[in-house]
């Protein structure tokens, strides 16, 4: 977070918002945009009347839910199978192509040469 939150980066952004703004919204703003001033500024101009007091922001995140071995298994099994049948279903035939031949007609003059 300190590398993000600057007295800098608070100043800059308490000039373009005002100073009606307490400084943990403005840290807040700062974290969610990675330490860039104009981001900051733009998130809070979308989201108006959001609650940027909000301080889960400064915890880290919660770790993900692990999957387990069984259910991998059965998606792998799974796509496995259906790749199975993809590779073992018969394929149409390719249509057959017509194709016209044109009889060339000789050039002016070139049936007396032979």
């Amino acid at each position: 977070m300190t590398e993000v939150v600057t007295d800098d980066a608070i100043a800059q952004l308490t000039a373009v918002l005002g100073t009606d703004l307490p400084a943990q919204t403005l840290k807040v703003l700062l974290v969610r945009s990675g330490g860039d001033v104009s981001s900051a500024v733009q998130s809070y101009f979308d989201n108006p009347g959001a609650d940027f007091s909000n301080e889960s922001v400064f915890q880290p995140p919660a770790p993900a839910a692990a999957v387990g071995d069984d259910v991998l298994g059965t998606l792998f099994k799974t796509l496995e199978d259906q790749g199975k049948k993809i590779a073992g279903a018969p394929r149409p035939a390719p249509k057959p192509r017509v194709c016209r031949l044109r009889r060339l007609q000789p050039a002016f003059g070139e049936h007396a040469r032979r």
